[in-house]
């Protein structure tokens, strides 16, 4: 909506999963702090990068923001103390409700959930003022600044809260997956961001879920089908 292209946004995703895993395993936060402690880092990570990156444009920011991942992977990787290094965080319980292990389902549930979620926040975004005024910056930088509105702001903004909602769902992944390491955050994954988006339609409200279905779905039912085929050759 903002028509800036990030290509490091997988290190916000990371944050998001470091913060989580750490303050879960090491300090005992309950998994629910710990999730809105991730996002809001994610975000102050996103903001701290956006204030320099975004005084350049295109493909200038999308190096910028590569950088920016490559960075927080090879720090995930040394600070050994904190993060484990290449051994990584493991034995990060599950999403639990009350201490109590909500499950596979609950699990699934509490993703369409969030995914929900975060689909009524961009409808509420897209038609607020902030959604008009990103566009506006997106379409004109210099008629967006005759009428008063502040592109550096505006893009600021819209980085910090993309960058939120990255860290949630990396702090989701973490809990979900028990286990996180540098090697859970390939600089790939960035790159299939950025295709659900391209996929699904930009400024879309279903563009990203679209996206990703078209992206995801294929990928799983062919490693499926190549499990079932290596299987059957076994036997």
């Amino acid at each position: 909506m903002n028509g800036q292209i990030s290509l490091g946004h997988v290190a916000f995703y990371a944050i998001g999963a470091y913060a989580v895993g750490i303050l879960i395993t090491t300090y005992e936060w309950p998994f629910w702090p710990a999730l809105v402690a991730g996002g809001l880092a994610a975000g102050v990570a996103g903001v701290l990068l956006a204030i320099p990156a975004l005084r350049v444009r295109g493909p200038y920011l999308a190096m910028v923001t590569i950088a920016f991942g490559f960075v927080i992977e090879r720090g995930a990787a040394e600070w050994q103390n904190v993060t484990g290094g290449w051994n990584g965080i493991s034995g990060i319980p599950g999403p639990s409700v009350f201490r109590h292990d909500i499950g596979e389902k609950g699990i699934a549930y509490l993703t369409v959930a969030l995914t929900a979620l975060a689909l009524l926040a961009f409808a509420r975004l897209s038609n607020s003022t902030w959604g008009n005024a990103m566009r506006a910056v997106r379409d004109s930088e210099s008629a967006s600044v005759s009428i008063g509105l502040d592109p550096t702001l505006i893009r600021t903004t819209a980085f910090a809260i993309s960058a939120v909602i990255a860290g949630i769902a990396g702090g989701v992944y973490a809990s979900i997956s028990n286990f996180i390491s540098p090697e859970s955050f390939p600089f790939f994954q960035s790159i299939l961001f950025l295709l659900v988006v391209m996929l699904g339609g930009v400024d879309r409200l279903l563009g990203p879920l679209i996206g990703a279905l078209v992206v995801v779905l294929p990928r799983n039912c062919w490693r499926r089908s190549g499990n079932i085929v290596c299987c059957s050759l076994a036997r």
